[in-house]
């Protein structure tokens, strides 16, 4: 009985589905850890998901799981809405009972200050002004008992749903138009040539998914934008504007190492704005302490993108973006990109990704 952890993570669309066609002819069944929706909806027919740490398992593939699941936590947010109601209501309730029970007290001093008064001229009971007061206030303090038990029961009844946090990037659109510009652009690396005859133009809003086979010279040519393929030979024009400043998300991102507060003082971004965004993406505070090189893949990859969040800049370069990244965390990015439209390269193979975000759709095929 196959266990098959993230198959897909680096594969192109072609070896994705290699991948899922032979598990659609898997006799014995499967388990299959992914965050390729596509994927999923492909090779599977049930679901197994870890909710606030509560186990749940729906029939059907991943479409219908994402269909029950906001279904049921639209029904559990209004049960939700309608519960805070009611326990603000007995909030208000307790409180009015409070300010009872001061007055009663208030009244009940006053009574003690002029009770000789009182007993003189009316030749009233000693006690029966302090009896009474008694009464009243052991009857306000069990309302407000009652209020506090019927406000428990209310918390108790409320459903723990998911909160995906919203995300921020430091993107400022360039008061230049067009940031890169791209003519006839042959790509060649260590004497292979990659692809042939690229035209694009890279304006100061909007994302431009660069697609194609593995091997079709996608995270060569942005490297080659950094001056960081140094093996890298090219025949045509680009020309990058005056300036700029870019962020990098490499595919590779095991070079960073060393503590979370080095690693933002050695980059030159706040170290708080990271732990944010770490935060958000629901990095542990426990890991905080931990040197980058010895957290998981997924850990590694959220501080790579933390730090593509925080740096102030123009252009972003993102190589794989979605791979390591739960759905929660995806869904964070896609909200993220839809809302700020920065401009951007991405390289994504994940297609439910793409069709969310990009702007424009560009494939490179190999020469």
């Amino acid at each position: 009985f196959a266990l098959i952890d993230e198959p897909t993570n680096h594969l192109d669309e072609d070896s994705r589905q290699e991948i899922s066609n032979y598990l659609g002819k898997h006799e014995k069944g499967y388990i299959v850890v992914s965050h390729d929706r596509d994927f999923l909806n492909q090779v599977t027919d049930h679901i197994l998901a870890i909710e606030n740490t509560e186990i749940h398992l729906y029939q059907g593939n991943f479409a219908t799981y994402e269909d029950t699941k906001q279904k049921r936590d639209e029904f559990n947010h209004e049960r939700n809405q309608k519960l805070k109601g009611e326990i603000n209501e007995l909030h208000q309730q307790k409180e009015q009972f409070y300010h009872w029970a001061q007055k009663v007290e208030a009244r009940k001093n006053i009574g003690r200050k002029y009770q000789h008064v009182l007993n003189r001229r009316t030749r009233l009971n000693k006690g029966a002004i302090g009896h009474a007061a008694a009464k009243m206030m052991k009857k306000s303090i069990n309302a407000r008992d009652r209020m506090d038990h019927k406000i428990q029961v209310k918390q108790g009844l409320m459903t723990n749903i998911e909160d995906i946090p919203e995300l921020s990037m430091n993107f400022k659109a360039n008061y230049h138009s067009t940031l890169l510009e791209i003519q006839h652009l042959d790509l060649q690396i260590d004497g292979k040539s990659l692809f042939k005859d690229l035209n694009l133009v890279v304006k100061n809003h909007g994302v431009i998914s660069l697609e194609g086979r593995n091997g079709s010279g996608k995270s060569t040519f942005l490297k080659m934008l950094l001056d960081k393929a140094p093996t890298a030979k090219y025949q045509g024009k680009y020309e990058l504007a005056d300036g700029l400043s870019i962020s990098y998300l490499p595919q590779d991102f095991t070079e960073y190492k060393g503590t979370l507060h080095n690693f933002a003082y050695e980059h030159k971004i706040s170290y708080e704005e990271l732990l944010n965004n770490l935060k958000k993406l629901g990095f542990p505070r426990a890991s905080f302490a931990t040197p980058i090189e010895e957290m998981s893949m997924g850990q590694q990859k959220r501080v790579a993108l933390a730090k593509s969040l925080v740096e102030p800049s123009d252009l972003y370069l993102w190589d794989e973006p979605a791979n390591y990244f739960d759905v929660f965390n995806q869904d964070q990015l896609i909200e993220l990109l839809k809302k700020v439209k920065p401009a951007m390269l991405l390289i994504e193979h994940d297609e439910y990704f793409i069709e969310q975000v990009a702007d424009q759709r560009v494939r490179l095929d190999i020469a």
